[in-house]
């Protein structure tokens, strides 16, 4: 009668200091035998748009120290980029590319204004038809160059997205 007291106790004991917890514990049952109890506690599920979400991620970074007031219209090759930057050497640089190749190389703008100025700018772009990629997406790198000639103040920008 002892044992089976001594059994209940320790189950009830393990049992209870297993609750909660939301992790495995391991639980010694009568016979000796080791089972996994897992105790789950509730979780909220959000539901979300999947429009929402393109509409976040395209608008994720639209300005940074460099860059901002981005604006892209244009489609199937033919985009205009308006926007405004202020470098710290009055030049900035842009690449195109859809993720695995440069579609536009490395082109330099230069700016008219002083350095610590916000000045527009506009870029336009034209890529032929067969430098368009069948699936995935044009992005554009707008970036600066410092002085080892590394990039800084880096945006990246969803030019179009195409899925033939």
């Amino acid at each position: 009668m002892k044992k089976i007291r001594f059994y209940v106790l320790l189950s009830a004991v393990l049992l209870m200091s297993a609750c909660g917890t939301g992790e495995k514990e391991n639980v010694v049952n009568r016979e000796g035998q080791q089972s996994a109890s897992v105790i789950e506690t509730p979780k909220e599920v959000e539901t979300v748009d999947a429009q929402e979400i393109e509409e976040e991620a395209r608008t994720d970074q639209v300005e940074n120290s460099a860059f901002r007031n981005i604006e892209v219209s244009g489609k199937n090759g033919d985009y205009v980029v308006q926007g405004e930057a202020n470098t710290s050497a009055g030049i900035f640089y842009y690449t195109v590319e859809d993720g695995h190749d440069y579609i536009v190389e490395e082109m330099k703008v230069e700016l008219s204004n002083a350095k610590g100025v916000w000045e527009t700018f506009t870029i336009n772009l034209s890529i032929p038809e067969e430098n368009l990629p069948q699936k995935g997406a044009l992005t554009l790198e707008l970036y600066e160059k410092i002085d080892d000639q590394s990039t800084n103040n880096e945006l990246f920008i969803k030019l179009d997205e195409f899925n033939n």
